[in-house]
């Protein structure tokens, strides 16, 4: 579809330029409804994407809370166990030490 006059349109008889210029009138019209199609299958695709970075945003927020709540846990558990630990080798000292004084 080429908007050049070139010698065939010079050619022409009134009906068929009239012809003509209505098949481009058509053309641009189905070119303006195929561009409103793709412009709204565009915005349909922005707005999916822009809900899945949403949604992955907020899920990675979530497990960001959860991994520093067992980051405590995991700390609280190995306060935990170091205090038994310890406590441990306190008694195992203790019942050494009354071994001793009740032999």
């Amino acid at each position: 579809m080429s908007h050049d006059l070139d010698e065939s349109i010079l050619k022409m008889t009134r009906d068929e330029l009239l012809e003509e210029v209505a098949d481009r009138i058509q053309c641009m019209r189905e070119l303006m409804m195929l561009h409103r199609k793709e412009e709204r299958f565009l915005k349909q695709d922005i707005k999916m994407l822009e809900d899945a970075l949403r949604s992955g945003t907020k899920t990675l927020e979530m497990t960001t809370l959860k991994m520093k709540d067992y980051d405590r846990i995991m700390t609280n558990a190995t306060r935990t166990i170091y205090m038994w630990k310890y406590s441990c080798y306190a008694l195992v000292v203790l019942l050494i030490v009354i071994s001793f004084v009740l032999a």
